[in-house]
């Protein structure tokens, strides 16, 4: 009863947090983008499937914060559900709970720093966010960043409360704890590393009635914490790729997006239409050796890019002046910014959603935050401590703010302002609620005229949302789940709100060619084309469609134009051969195959296709090498294992060619060229018998002419 008594706050904001939240996600599970991992979460997903099937260490120098990945790893390997949504509905589960915890986070600070009436608003204003509630069921890093940020506010309260002589052991431990949700941030988002020497040497302003000794015996702690995390993966990164940093090498790519020519703010790829993760890393990487003429390292990469951002600010600083005014714009506006999921899109699928952001947005909680934050500079706490305290997350709030805005602006790189806001916000609430009561409406005059003015500045129009992206996204997520109409539904509406996005242009394309409605498929494309020539992707896409329609020459140039624009799109170069090859212009198709090859080493059917070539030319020695690399690098294709038992048969390597036919057949027991080859093996063994079993056998499948051509021969054995 005593517990309850002491602790009911905490137990009641974790009690409606997660009712909020398991209330949304049993609305999010009949969102079609339920199963539909988009952008980053599709990466980290898989990121963290690889972890939790062992690889633990990675093999390269991290380019993306591993924390996230690593956490799905762990939830993989402690959930090991064979059905992806039952997984994904256990590891969102967890995250609804910590997200619950977090507004617990929420409340302690509030109390400790405080009072413990604040502490309760500021934890229910956090239990009834929208945008917190979710981006917690995403696949996305944000949710646990705003848990781990509302863990070091916390233990930033307990280790900053009334401290008036230094107690070494508990202040140790306190301040270590500091140190390791500081470096576990880190580990999480970069920007993080900007807050460490404000955390790392506070003690020394907080506590200067301490002893030197003690005060730095707090640093050191701190320092520790932080050091046992980033140190390791530091150690883990130059062990493996030769790079010592202590978190990730993205940085130089991310401060370029955020600053050059072409961006307004939001996200622009390096390459036109690879907005996807998977291109991220390469393009970085190929782009920066491209302009330099060699190889380079992650850390050289990151500084070319680095670089080129200093370029643009040098040579067009009234561009960039204008590009950060409008990044500060689009920081405070109430529009939560999508980068590949669309905020809004969830509100269809969700009245929780709708209903709290409505009521609970964004632009509501920067301007009480703000309101807040001049209300407490305008009435200084009570005692000096307090003072410090707070000084320390009006701190803390900035640098997040200058953190954020060398980058491109979103919706969730914005939310780690969201716990700070908070704990003012309803600071403001409670405080401006004492003085109206008591009638000190002067105290209150400079909070509202500025808090008048930040209403203003957020819900000006800067982005106003279309759901465009939204719908895009739930046409690839019906394609996925291989409803077509609904997804030619979802592109119709998405492109009825934006004319102009060459995406949904090309899905809609892609979709078209699905379903084998070609010359809708060249519509598309052709639209998306005329929008934005640069789309590589999209030229690839309609040299498909344009060899389905037998207009070769045409799809040959559209490949041509794919590799113009990005030289190493292996993928381009194994069609054009294939199409080469196809036509008997065996010398174009082996020089596709073989630049294919050197770009992607590891590529098993540019291996196969180069092995056909030698197969024909009776080079059997490197066509085996090539069918075996094939092997090596994919799955066991029966069209591979055929292939290589002809060339074993060729080289009289018969026992092998007997190995490969079977493990066709065992692979696919409707392989018919198998059953012919397999046949052909006997009748060089003199087994008449099994050799017209196997002519026999591939008769049934649909191919009886062997059967016919030794039709005399088996009758014989007969």
């Amino acid at each position: 009863m005593r517990f309850f008594k002491i602790h009911w706050p905490a137990l009641l904001i974790f009690g409606i947090a997660f009712s909020c939240r398991f209330l949304y996600l049993t609305q999010y599970q009949t969102n079609p983008l339920f199963l539909h991992l988009i952008g980053d979460g599709e990466g980290y997903f898989q990121w963290g499937q690889r972890i939790a099937s062992g690889d633990w260490i990675g093999q390269e120098v991290f380019y993306q914060a591993p924390l996230y990945p690593y956490f799905l790893g762990l939830l993989q390997s402690l959930f090991p559900f064979k059905e992806t949504e039952t997984l994904l509905l256990a590891i969102r589960s967890v995250q609804m709970v910590l997200g619950s915890l977090a507004c617990v986070f929420i409340y302690w600070t509030g109390y400790h720093v405080f009072s413990r009436s604040i502490g309760i608003v500021a934890g229910l204003m956090a239990s009834g966010y929208a945008p917190a509630i979710y981006f917690d069921g995403l696949i996305q890093k944000a949710g646990l960043g705003f848990v781990l940020l509302c863990g070091l506010l916390w233990q930033l309260s307990l280790a900053l409360n009334k401290p008036e002589s230094p107690r070494p052991q508990k202040n140790f431990f306190q301040w270590g704890g500091v140190g390791l949700f500081l470096g576990t941030l880190a580990l999480l988002r970069e920007n993080t590393l900007l807050l460490l020497p404000l955390v790392l040497f506070w003690p020394l302003y907080a506590f200067r009635h301490w002893s030197w000794l003690a005060r730095w015996r707090c640093t050191f702690a701190c320092g520790l914490g932080v050091l046992l995390l980033l140190g390791t993966v530091g150690i883990r990164n130059g062990l493996i790729g030769n790079e010592w940093v202590v978190t990730t090498s993205q940085l130089g790519p991310n401060l370029y997006l955020g600053n050059n020519a072409q961006t307004d703010g939001t996200y622009r790829p390096l390459v036109p239409g690879h907005g996807s993760y998977v291109y991220e890393q390469a393009d970085a990487i190929a782009l920066a050796e491209q302009a330099l003429g060699r190889s380079l390292s992650e850390g050289e990469v990151s500084d070319y890019w680095v670089g080129k951002t200093w370029d643009f600010i040098q040579n067009q600083p009234f561009q960039w002046v204008e590009l950060t005014w409008r990044k500060w714009g689009l920081l405070w506006n109430r529009v939560e910014i999508p980068d590949t999921d669309e905020y809004y899109i969830h509100h269809e699928y969700s009245s929780v959603l709708r209903l709290l952001d409505t009521v609970w947005n964004f632009g509501f909680l920067a301007v009480l935050g703000i309101m807040g934050a001049v209300l407490w500079t305008g009435n200084l706490a009570k005692n000096r401590q307090e003072n410090s305290t707070v000084l320390l997350l009006l701190v803390l709030l900035g640098a997040l703010v200058a953190s954020m805005m060398p980058f491109v602006i979103y919706g969730r790189y914005r939310f780690p302002l969201v716990p700070l806001l908070l704990l003012f916000a309803s600071y403001g609430v409670v405080q401006g609620f004492h003085f109206v009561k008591e009638g000190r409406w002067r105290v209150l005059l400079p909070a509202g005229l500025v808090g008048l003015g930040t209403l203003i500045f957020v819900q000006w129009p800067l982005y106003p949302p279309n759901l465009a992206l939204g719908y895009h996204n739930i046409g690839l997520a019906y394609n996925d789940q291989t409803q077509w109409d609904s997804a030619l539904h979802a592109f119709n509406e998405a492109l009825q709100r934006d004319p102009r996005m060459t995406s949904a242009y090309h899905n809609r394309g892609t979709l078209h060619a699905q379903q084998k409605r070609f010359e809708q498929a060249l519509q598309d494309y052709n639209r998306a084309l005329t929008l934005n020539q640069d789309l590589a992707e999209t030229y690839y896409n309609r040299a498909l469609a344009l060899t389905q329609l037998q207009e070769y020459e045409l799809a040959v140039q559209d490949y041509q134009q794919a590799i113009q624009r990005v030289p190493d799109y292996h993928e381009a170069y194994l069609s054009r051969g294939s199409l080469y090859s196809h036509f008997q212009q065996q010398e174009l198709a082996f020089r596709d195959f073989e630049m294919a090859l050197q770009i992607k080493p590891d590529y098993p059917l540019a291996y196969y296709n180069r092995g056909t070539i030698y197969l024909q030319r009776q080079q059997y020695e490197r066509a085996i090498e090539d069918f075996s690399q094939a092997l090596r690098y994919g799955p066991p294709q029966p069209k591979v294992l055929n292939s290589r038992g002809v060339a074993y048969v060729q080289t009289l390597q018969y026992e092998k060619a007997l190995q490969d036919f079977n493990q066709a057949i065992a692979v696919d027991s409707n392989f018919i060229e198998a059953y012919v080859n397999r046949g052909w093996w006997y009748r060089i063994q003199q087994d008449q018998n099994s050799a017209c079993q196997e002519w026999r056998k591939a008769c049934d499948l649909g191919q009886c002419q062997t059967l016919q051509q030794n039709a005399q021969w088996c009758e014989i054995d007969q």
